[in-house]
């Protein structure tokens, strides 16, 4: 009887502990629903956009911009967003997804394991101007 008790004690605590990690990564993941983050990944790459959960391993980002270095050798094209919205001298632009070659939705489904690390956004950052900025 004794042994008994001891085992359902370990399965309560065990269920316990599962359903405390869940709900904590549940909490840290719906505390980004509101406004733009950046999302950076362990390839180097970073996205902006709208983060949302999509199960348990899944992130998905819809509203999704990145940023591309122009180089003095590379031509302007119609799909990145204009010379107004360079967010810095270095030559850096914002580009929306979806005007890709491969023609892409505009969301993005990221295995949680790829993410470094995810910033909520001001609204008053110059990604967050220059996005509201395309959108006009």
């Amino acid at each position: 009887m004794k042994n008994l008790w001891f085992k359902i004690t370990i399965v309560v605590v065990v269920v316990l502990a599962l359903a405390g990690a869940a709900g904590g990564w549940y909490y840290s993941l719906t505390r980004y629903s509101d406004g733009y983050c950046a999302v950076f990944l362990s390839n180097s790459q970073v996205y902006f956009g709208k983060v949302a959960i999509n199960g348990w391993k899944e992130l998905k980002i819809t509203d999704v911009y990145y940023l591309q270095v122009n180089t003095g050798s590379q031509v302007a094209t119609s799909d990145s967003l204009n010379s107004e919205t360079d967010i810095s001298t270095a030559g850096v632009s914002l580009n929306k997804l979806g005007n890709e070659l491969h023609g892409p939705k505009d969301e993005m489904i990221i295995n949680r394991n790829h993410i470094l690390f995810i910033e909520r956004l001001k609204s008053d950052s110059k990604v967050v101007q220059a996005i509201e900025s395309f959108q006009k």
